[in-house]
C-alpha cells in the first residue's frame, strides 16, 4: 500500500519521529518535497499502520496527538498510508505535478515495494526531469529504506520483476521513463536508513540536510511572544511572496511597538522562499559609527553571499559597496531586511533601487520616520523595469489590543497567560499606563518577574513602573 506525503508550514510546529527500533513489517513507501514555504519530510509507517480513525476506508493513519518535538521553525508531519484509488481523482493528478514543480527539494522514499507503485514511479521521473534543467535549483535528496544500490539498478528481482509486469501493463516506453530516472537517482548522493540507528537518528539527518539545502535562516524570538496574527497577516498581504516583481514594504511607528518583532516573524515564515536572505538589524544604531555605511554594506554583502563578515575586507568606499551590491542582488531572488532606518541615505546605498533586484525579490524596511517611507515611494516609481513595480507599500503598526498587551506581561512577570485574581487590577493598569507598547510591556514585567506578594501589594501601577524603570537598560530606554 503506498503512502501519501503529509505537508508542512514553515511555522514553529512538530518533528515527529518513530520509535528507535527497526520495523517487523514491510515497509510502506512515499514521496516528500521541501516547498518554498516551509519543509515537507515524510516519515514512514509501517505498512497498514492505524491511529484514531477506526481503520476507515481510506487506510489511512492519523498523527498521534502529543508525539513529536520542537525543531526550530520547522514543522515536519507525518506520512499516513493510502492506496492507489485515493490518488486517482483528476484534482490529485493535476495538484501532484504542480506541487513537484513549485517546490525545491525532493525527497523520494524508495521502499521494498516502491517500485510497485505507478504513482510513486510517475512522480520520480517529473522529479529528476525538474532536478536537470540547465540552470536550476532544485535538488535530488534520496532516502533508502532496506533497499540498496543493486536493487534501484534493476539488478536484483526485487525492482527487476515489477518493472517485466509493468510493461505488460504500461508499455516499453512509459516503463523506460521509469527506469531511467531510478538509474539517475542512484546516482545521486543519498540517505540509507541501515547507516543510523533508527528513523529518529535519520529524520535529524534530514532536517539539517534540508535547511542547508534551503539555506534557511531564523531570527531568535522571546519565548514569550505573543504573536499578532493580524497585523502578521496584513503585512504578508502587502508582501505577496508568490507574486511577480519586486516589492519594498515599510513597517512603521513609534519606538518600542513592536516593529522589529514583526519583522523577525515575518522573516522566519517567509525565508526559504528566497535564494538568499540578510536582516540587518539596528541600523540607526549602526550609523552613528565611523564609516558606518561601510560597514554595512560589509555586513549585507556577506550574507547574500555567504561569506564570513570581516571589518577589514570587501569594500573601501561606500561607492565600491553600491556597485558590488548590486552585483551581488541581480540574479539572485532576495529577501532583505533593513531595521530601524532612520535616513534616506541608508536605503540609498543599501538597497538601492527596485531595478537592482532580481524578479520576486522583498525589501522589507522598519522605522519611525514615515516620511523615508512615503519619500521613497516617489523615488521607486521612477521609470519601474519591466515584470516589476517600484511602489513601496506602508504598513503603519497599530498598538496591540488590550488582550494581547495584558498577556504579553503576565507571560514575563508570571510565566503564564493571565494573572491571578490577586494581581488582576494591578496588571491592567501597568498595561494600560505603558501605552500597550510591547517593548515597554516586556521590560516592566520581566523586571517584576519572582517579585513577592507583600513586595507588590499596596502599590500603584505608577510607583511600580517608576521603581522598575530604573533598572531598565540604557539602550531600551533609547527605543522608547
Amino acid at each position: 500500500m503506498p503512502s501519501r506525503t503529509s505537508t508542512a508550514s514553515n511555522s514553529p510546529g512538530l518533528a515527529s519521529t518513530e520509535p528507535e527500533q527497526r520495523p517487523t513489517k514491510k515497509m510502506t513507501s512515499s514521496t516528500a518535497t521541501a516547498t518554498g514555504l516551509g519543509v515537507m519530510v515524510a516519515v514512514v509507517r509501517r505498512h497498514g499502520w492505524q491511529h484514531g480513525n477506526n481503520g476507515g476506508a481510506s487506510g489511512a493513519g492519523a498523527v498521534e496527538e502529543g508525539e513529536g518535538v520542537r525543531k526550530g521553525n520547522v514543522r515536519i508531519c507525518l506520512v499516513f498510508g493510502d492506496d492507489d484509488e485515493l490518488r486517482v481523482g483528476q484534482k490529485i493528478k493535476e495538484e501532484l505535478p504542480r506541487a513537484i514543480k513549485n517546490s525545491r527539494i525532493y525527497m523520494p522514499i524508495l521502499s521494498r515495494n516502491y517500485a510497485s507503485s505507478k504513482w510513486c514511479l510517475t512522480e520520480l521521473a517529473t522529479m529528476v526531469e525538474m532536478a536537470s534543467k540547465p540552470n536550476g535549483t532544485k535538488e535530488i535528496l534520496p532516502i533508502y529504506l532496506d533497499v540498496n544500490s543493486d536493487d534501484v539498478k534493476l539488478k536484483t528481482p526485487l525492482y527487476r520483476d515489477v518493472f517485466v509486469q509493468h510493461e505488460t501493463n504500461f508499455g516499453a516506453d512509459q516503463v523506460k521513463a521509469w527506469r531511467d530516472a531510478l538509474l539517475e537517482i542512484e546516482e545521486i548522493k543519498r540517505l540509507d536508513l541501515k547507516n543510523y540507528r533508527g528513523y529518529g537518528d535519520l529524520i535529524k539527518v534530514i532536517i539539517q540536510e534540508v535547511l542547508v539545502k534551503l539555506n534557511a535562516k531564523y531570527k531568535n524570538l522571546t519565548e514569550h511572544l505573543v504573536e499578532d496574527h493580524v497585523q502578521v497577516d496584513a503585512i504578508m498581504k502587502l508582501l505577496s511572496v508568490n507574486s511577480r516583481g519586486v516589492r519594498f514594504v515599510g513597517i512603521h511607528g513609534i519606538g518600542g511597538i513592536g516593529k522589529t518583532t514583526l519583522a523577525k516573524v515575518i522573516y522566519n515564515k517567509v525565508s526559504s522562499c528566497f535564494d538568499r536572505c540578510s536582516f540587518l538589524e539596528n541600523v540607526r544604531e549602526i550609523s552613528r559609527r565611523s564609516d558606518c555605511l561601510v560597514h554595512l554594506q560589509k555586513q549585507l554583502l556577506s550574507s547574500i553571499l555567504d561569506l564570513r563578515f570581516s571589518s577589514d575586507t570587501f569594500i573601501h568606499d561606500v561607492d565600491q559597496g553600491i556597485d558590488m551590491i548590486k552585483k551581488a542582488l541581480c540574479d539572485k531572488k532576495m529577501l532583505i531586511v533593513l531595521d530601524d532606518v532612520d535616513e534616506k541615505d541608508q536605503l540609498e546605498k543599501l538597497v538601492g533601487k527596485s531595478d537592482w533586484f532580481e524578479n520576486g525579490s522583498r525589501v522589507i524596511i522598519t522605522t519611525r520616520n514615515t516620511s523615508i517611507v512615503t519619500d521613497r515611494m516617489e523615488t521607486l516609481k521612477v521609470d519601474p523595469p519591466r515584470y516589476r513595480h517600484g511602489d513601496i507599500l506602508s504598513y503603519e503598526v497599530k498598538e496591540m489590543g488590550c488582550g494581547q498587551a495584558l498577556q504579553l506581561f503576565c507571560r514575563h512577570s508570571f510565566r503564564r497567560d493571565s494573572p491571578t485574581e490577586d494581581y488582576d487590577s494591578l496588571s491592567r493598569q501597568i498595561v494600560s499606563a505603558l501605552g500597550k507598547l510591547p517593548l515597554a510591556i516586556e521590560v516592566i514585567g520581566s523586571s517584576l518577574s519572582g517579585v513577592s506578594r507583600q513586595g507588590l501589594m499596596g502599590r500603584d501601577a505608577e510607583e511600580v513602573i517608576e521603581s522598575s524603570s530604573e533598572e531598565s537598560p540604557r539602550d531600551v530606554d533609547d527605543k522608547l
